[in-house]
């Protein structure tokens, strides 16, 4: 039995489909790990609406991509159809791993941060929760090296650490001192809504003495890329 070699579309749409699953598995990672259960029944209720209604828009997504899969294999779509959607699908990809510049509504996150010790888990929180609240593009500021201002562009494998000077990071290979400035593009009022809750990533900012500063925009550009690097190990098939 012969087997076609996947055309550039499929793999397209592949990793889409594979960036989708990731997605949703962090999301309910996320929120299972939140301490949940000192939340109240009011704010309980509108997080499992709100991941309800995520996983409907994840799953409306995985239909059309594996319908638009299937119509490609059988033949059904022209090939102007299969271009266009692979171009389409190829734009989406180029945002989520930072490597285009990117704009639109969102929120502007301001931290202040004192000079005494700040857990790295808490950007690291507050960056899980910008992308549990739907962000589809974020990037974080702060003071570098150099003494300019630094950026990193989020992406999938961002990883931070905290220096041995207090509140001092390294993102990405980046250090960052504060203050902290967080932009994220996507729904403004349901990110702040996320970001306000009781209890939640400013609420925790707030207790360990830094101040933090929320203001939704009706347009934010991104314009720093992820440094893309090549893997070692892994090889496309």
């Amino acid at each position: 039995m012969i087997m076609k070699r996947p055309t550039s579309t499929q793999v397209v749409i592949g990793l889409v489909l594979a960036g989708l699953g990731f997605a949703l598995a962090t999301q309910i990672h996320s929120n299972a790990s939140a301490g949940l259960q000192t939340l109240p029944q009011a704010d309980l209720v509108r997080i499992l609406d709100d991941l309800t209604s995520k996983n409907s828009r994840l799953e409306a997504e995985r239909s059309s991509l594996i319908a638009l899969n299937s119509e490609i294999v059988s033949g059904g779509a022209s090939s102007q159809t299969a271009l266009s959607a692979a171009q389409s699908r190829a734009d989406a990809l180029e945002i989520l791993t930072g490597q285009v510049a990117a704009r639109g509504p969102g929120v502007v996150l301001d931290i202040y941060a004192p000079k005494e010790a700040l857990p790295a888990e808490q950007l690291v929180a507050v960056i899980n929760e910008l992308r549990d609240a739907g962000s589809e593009v974020i990037e974080i500021s702060g003071t570098g090296d150099d003494g300019n201002i630094a950026g990193v562009r989020v992406v999938a494998s961002t990883y931070v650490v905290r220096e041995r000077t207090p509140a001092v990071f390294r993102v990405d290979g980046v250090v960052l001192k504060p203050p902290f400035a967080l932009k994220a593009i996507g729904d403004g009022p349901t990110i702040s809504a996320a970001l306000n809750i009781a209890g939640g990533v400013t609420d925790q900012f707030r207790r360990a003495g830094s101040r933090v500063v929320l203001t939704a925009q009706s347009e934010i550009t991104i314009e720093t890329l992820a440094r893309l690097t090549a893997p070692r190990y892994a090889q496309a098939r």
